[in-house]
């Protein structure tokens, strides 16, 4: 039949309560502690990373503002540079009107010097050519008072002729 045996029950009993010791001291306990390690350990890399995100969030923006800065910066710098460009550029080409008025008004007056100075030389010539030829002519010598009006009225003459050829020119 059945029996039952005190001793093997409290023996039984006094072994599992061991096990259960056993099992609560060497792997419960430590299992549970490396557990909760476990999860302050994810907790706090978390907070870091959450941390380390919103760091990296806020630098973004700031290196984005930074950037938008350099833009508008840059966009300035152009701006002037450009207005200095054309001013300079402005100062150049008036300094070369200048001096090209300049210029052409100092070869106007030394054109017109030097055609004053071909007309009195063309004016002395032909007088004086106009008096030897007279001379000729007459085979006599002209007195000082009448070479003097010859000459003036070769004079007018010559210069009408010069003023016809240079129209023509």
């Amino acid at each position: 039949m059945i029996s039952i045996n005190l001793y093997e029950i409290v023996f039984q009993i006094i072994n599992f309560l061991a096990l259960l010791y056993l099992l609560n001291r060497f792997l419960t306990k430590p299992l549970s502690e490396f557990l909760e390690n476990r999860k302050q350990t994810i907790k706090k890399n978390l907070d870091k990373a959450e941390n380390n995100r919103k760091e990296a969030d806020q630098i973004l923006a700031e290196q984005k503002e930074m950037l938008k800065q350099a833009h508008q910066d840059s966009k300035e710098i152009r701006k002037t540079a450009e207005a200095s460009a054309k001013v300079e550029l402005d100062g150049v080409l008036d300094k070369a009107k200048l001096e090209s008025k300049s210029m052409i008004e100092g070869a106007k007056k030394e054109i017109e010097l030097e055609y004053k100075r071909a007309e009195q030389s063309l004016k002395d010539m032909t007088a004086t050519l106009s008096v030897k030829i007279s001379e000729r002519i007459l085979q006599k010598e002209i007195s000082s008072s009448d070479n003097a009006n010859i000459i003036e009225e070769l004079t007018s003459k010559s210069t009408s002729s010069v003023e016809e050829l240079a129209s023509k020119s």
